[in-house]
Parts: C-alpha cells; sequence; structure tokens
C-alpha cells in the first residue's frame, strides 16, 4: 500500500504538471530553457536574470495552487462521505393493520412498515416490540436478528400474535391500539451505532378496515461501539 505522502505528492505533481504547460507557463518555461543554453554557450541574453526570476516564481506560485488543489478536492471528497455516513432517523416507521378472517386465533394483527430513509445500506435488529389493543397487551417480545434494508427500501413486520376472532367480533366501531418499540442500526455488516425508540398510536375503524395512525413519541440517538 503507498504511503499516504507519496499519494499526496504525485497527486499534487499531476497538478502542478497541468498548471505549468498553460499557455503563459509554457512560453516562460521555454524563455527559461533558452536562456539557459545560450548562457551554456556563453551567449548573454537581455533580462534574462527577470525571466528566470519569473519562471522560477511561476513555479512556486503552480505548485501552491496545485497543493491548495488537492487538498480542496480530498477535503470535498471527505465531506461527501461524512455526509453520506450520517444516518441518524435513518429508519422511518409506519403502523398498519392485517385482517385475516379465516385465521381464528390472530384475525387482526398491528404490523410495522420499516423503511430506510438514508442512500446507505443499513443493518437493523427489532430490540424490542409491545403492542397494546383496547387495554388488551397482544405480544411483547425481543429479537437479536439483524436484518439488511438498502436504501428506500421497506420491511414489513409481522407480530406472531394479533387480536383472535372473538375478540375482533367484540370490537366497536373505533378502538385504538399502542405499538412501542426499540430498534437499534447502523451500517451494514457493522456494529449497531444508533438506537431508534417510540411509540405509536393506531386507530382502527370499521372492524379493522380503516387504519390511522399517529407517532406519539421518537427519538434517536448514538449508542457506544463496544
Amino acid at each position: 500500500m503507498q504511503h499516504p505522502v507519496w499519494t499526496f505528492l504525485r497527486l499534487v505533481w499531476s497538478e502542478w504538471a497541468s498548471r505549468v504547460t498553460g499557455s503563459l507557463s509554457a512560453i516562460l518555461v521555454l524563455l527559461g530553457l533558452g536562456i539557459s543554453l545560450a548562457g551554456a554557450f556563453g551567449v548573454q541574453v537581455p533580462a534574462a536574470s527577470i525571466i528566470q526570476l519569473a519562471t522560477w516564481f511561476l513555479a512556486a506560485a503552480c505548485g501552491g495552487q496545485a497543493a491548495y488543489a488537492v487538498w480542496a478536492k480530498e477535503r470535498e471528497a471527505r465531506n461527501v462521505a461524512e455526509q453520506k455516513l450520517r444516518h441518524a432517523y435513518g429508519l422511518s416507521l409506519e403502523a398498519g393493520t392485517s385482517l385475516d378472517k379465516i385465521n381464528r386465533e390472530n384475525t387482526l394483527k398491528i404490523r410495522l412498515t420499516i423503511r430506510n430513509t438514508t442512500q446507505i445500506v443499513l443493518s437493523w435488529t427489532l430490540e424490542s416490540l409491545e403492542i397494546e389493543f383496547i387495554g388488551i397487551k397482544i405480544i411483547k417480545q425481543t429479537s437479536d436478528v439483524a436484518f439488511i434494508l438498502h436504501p428506500g427500501n421497506t420491511m414489513t413486520w409481522f407480530p406472531a400474535e394479533g387480536l383472535s376472532h372473538s375478540q375482533y367480533e367484540d370490537l366497536p366501531r373505533e378502538s385504538q391500539g399502542r405499538v412501542r418499540y426499540r430498534i437499534s442500526y447502523g451500517l451494514a455488516d457493522e456494529q449497531p451505532d444508533r438506537q431508534a425508540e417510540g411509540e405509536i398510536m393506531v386507530k382502527v375503524a370499521d372492524n379493522g378496515v380503516d387504519c390511522h395512525w399517529r407517532i406519539q413519541s421518537q427519538s434517536d440517538q448514538a449508542i457506544s461501539i463496544s
């Protein structure tokens, strides 16, 4: 692997070479070369020292500009990379219902849809999930399974339990549910570095056919990586 200093010098050399080969630069370089050759043959050229000084000054100025240009490009590339890697509130969650009247044990379920809102691939784990419906605690579960979610994609979490058919039949025309979640996530193939936590209120009407939800609370915090 090439040392960073040599890489920097190589990039500066490339920038410097492109700058000293411009029209004015080329004239001064050729003049300087001509003066040097003439001096070798004992020919005195008027204003030779001035032209040589201007040539050296131009070379030095181009060197400074080349070094700054390399630094500016590297800085810009680093800023772009850092901006891309920022993923606070990188996951958005939505709530919905799943109605299956044939399923007598789990007729009505509240499910979560997780979306990756970033431009990078994320890995996420649903650490805990609690779902209540009209005062009935439907499910409380934890998981340590990590899932990969690509930019802009969504994944739906179907809980293992829901309202039974008899509970569904006893629902009023409008009823409410509550979802509490805690998710750890981060860059794919790396340890999670953020934790999203929140509560979603779900309003179900027409016996589960119509569903509305709103975020009651949410947080997204950095977590230490051990």
